[in-house]
């Protein structure tokens, strides 16, 4: 499924103009399909970001390539490789894991993800799950990362691995993980 939504000025396709009341703004880099609606990744990350504390803030996700991806992993993780999502927290967020004190009615920017599609897509095929499993799974990663999650290794026992997998089953039924 292609998004059905405009380029924005940089080229950039986004999501319905992004719903000033919605917490959360997607973007594509990438002209590649994405199989999973926007409103669908939107909400999802909504409702993470709600789960954790933080439904006072907002945050953007960029579906990008992965050149775009691995530039800004050599960039800013001094990673000269693709991996599958990056997060950085908002200038916005100093107080860093972001802070649930907003007033009533307005958003913090709490960060931005970036994920790269192919890396997804790569994921999904290792894992023999489908890709919209993956998206979502990553998607989530992404949020908990800007919500303050860290983790030392991809081990499954790690806590936030196993909060990212209970996201995943509690916030998509059917979700076999």
């Amino acid at each position: 499924m292609k998004p059905s939504d405009p380029e924005g000025p940089d080229g950039a396709r986004s999501s319905s103009e992004y719903d000033r009341e919605s917490p959360v703004s997607i973007q594509f880099g990438s002209t590649e399909d994405v199989s999973v609606p926007l409103c669908v990744l939107e909400s999802l990350a909504g409702r993470v970001l709600s789960a954790e504390g933080f439904p006072d803030h907002s945050i953007s996700v960029l579906i990008e390539g992965d050149d775009a991806v691995r530039e800004l992993n050599r960039r800013y993780r001094g990673l000269d490789e693709p991996t599958d999502v990056l997060t950085f927290v908002s200038a916005e967020s100093a107080d860093y894991p972001v802070t649930s004190s907003v007033d009533v009615g307005e958003r913090r920017h709490a960060g931005d993800i970036i994920i790269s599609l192919p890396a997804v897509r790569r994921n999904a095929d290792t894992f023999s799950i489908e890709e919209e499993e993956e998206l979502r799974r990553v998607l989530i990663h992404g949020v908990l990362h800007i919500c303050g999650w860290q983790h030392e290794s991809n081990d499954a026992d790690e806590p936030m691995l196993r909060r990212q997998e209970e996201l995943l089953r509690s916030l998509i039924p059917g979700t076999a993980s």
